[in-house]
């Protein structure tokens, strides 16, 4: 269980000094750099897979560049739904006390990228306008959306 499946689910205020802590809690951070392993690590998550990938064998997180060129011509969350790759809108849970919420209040797209910039990472965000690449705290609890890896 990691808590998707249960919105009041209770996290854990601590943080990991290994790459795959094998908890299922969520860590709260409140404090700089907002990451949930101290010390941070950049390629826990890679274009080649990394240490503790969110996916499954075989397949990985997309970079945001990959994101940005697959999102081009999408206006909407419509358009990001009716691409092939079906996606749907999403909540995200904050990192400063684990609870779910929406992009902003309103209904939107959040979804993690592999790509890092110092203490944070990149993720799309899609809603009633062209997509906005952002950074986000690491320990920031995003959806993922796995691609297939290229052998």
């Amino acid at each position: 269980m990691d808590g998707h499946e249960h919105p009041d689910y209770m996290p854990t205020i601590l943080l990991s000094a290994i790459d795959n802590p094998g908890l299922s809690n969520f860590f709260i951070v409140t404090e700089e750099p907002f990451d949930w392993r101290s010390p941070k690590k950049d390629k826990l998550w890679s274009k080649t897979g990394g240490i503790n990938n969110p996916c499954p064998e075989g397949w990985r997180l997309p970079t945001i560049e990959e994101w940005e060129n697959t999102s081009s011509g999408w206006n909407s969350l419509e358009d990001a739904f009716n691409s092939p790759l079906k996606i749907s809108a999403s909540g995200y849970r904050r990192c400063s006390d684990g609870m779910m919420t929406k992009n902003d209040g309103a209904c939107s797209i959040v979804l993690w990228s592999c790509t890092t910039n110092e203490n944070q990472a990149y993720s799309i965000s899609i809603g009633a306008t062209e997509p906005i690449i952002e950074k986000n705290n690491r320990a920031m609890g995003i959806p993922v959306r796995c691609i297939k890896a290229e052998n």
